[in-house]
């Protein structure tokens, strides 16, 4: 648990990073939105959502290339790019910007051989599939790759039940390579144009190609940030319709890394 000065600094420290990696975006004319809880602070806050304490966006799969070539200018800012090719222990099938010289460690990834500054989350958002039931069955094909990748790391959770369930499933993989995962992670996205994009990492995250293309921008903590359109929409499908109300105490969730250094 964070006291509340820690979390105040961390978020402090959050939005110096948050503006540093829109600039870079900005630059290479890489478009963004905010995304999650992020997103959500936006709307309900103007700033994050008081418990919060990371930073969530997308871009359009169809930036990842250039994104993935700016490694150097993200490191000429003291920031380090990270995905599962500049790093071989990469856990997650998204990106994460993490800043050097920091520590943000979370139970679960702590054995890793990985960077682990604060960081910013960068989500692939690619064509997906209209119908919600298809995006439901595809989102469960996800997650059990996803488990598959969790497995060959080794990853530790607080569920016994589910560490050995990840036990059961390297074992059953064993042929199976991180780099294999990773490309049938990829492979699960439409080649066609369906008027929708999301990321099948998260349930009901799928959104219309409009309202990303009509991002515009809002207040975050006294700065201004891209917002997708029609933000209400979006929140009420992802959150639920009563999204604007805050949660009971025990449900404001974070991540409570063990090691926190800024």
């Amino acid at each position: 648990m964070y006291s509340n000065k820690e979390l105040k600094n961390l978020q402090n420290e959050l939005l110096t990073l948050f503006k540093n990696v829109v600039k870079i975006l900005d630059d290479n004319n890489i478009r963004y939105v905010m995304l999650g809880g992020t997103a959500l602070g936006a709307r309900r806050h103007e700033g994050f959502i008081p418990w919060d304490d990371d930073i969530d966006i997308a871009i359009k799969r169809s930036d990842l290339d250039r994104l993935h070539q700016l490694t150097k200018t993200f490191a000429n800012a003291g920031l380090f790019l990270q995905t599962s090719s500049t790093e071989n222990e990469m856990p997650y099938p998204f990106i994460k910007v993490r800043k050097n010289d920091t520590k943000f460690i979370e139970y679960y990834t702590k054995h890793l051989n990985i960077h682990q500054g604060i960081f910013i989350d960068i989500f692939p958002f690619d064509n997906v599939y209209k119908s919600d039931l298809l995006f439901s069955l595809t989102h469960y094909r996800y997650k059990l790759l996803s488990a598959l990748l969790f497995s060959k790391l080794h990853l530790k959770f607080g569920n016994r039940i589910k560490n050995f369930a990840l036990v059961l499933l390297n074992l059953i993989s064993w042929p199976i390579s991180k780099k294999t995962i990773h490309k049938k992670l990829d492979s699960l996205y439409l080649k066609k144009n369906t008027g929708f994009i999301g990321f099948y990492g998260f349930k009901k995250l799928k959104i219309r190609n409009d309202q990303f293309d009509n991002r515009i921008k809002v207040v975050f903590e006294n700065s201004f940030f891209y917002q997708m359109d029609d933000i209400d929409e979006h929140l009420s499908l992802y959150f639920g319709e009563d999204y604007m109300r805050l949660p009971t105490i025990e449900k404001r969730i974070n991540h409570a890394p063990i090691e926190l250094k800024i």
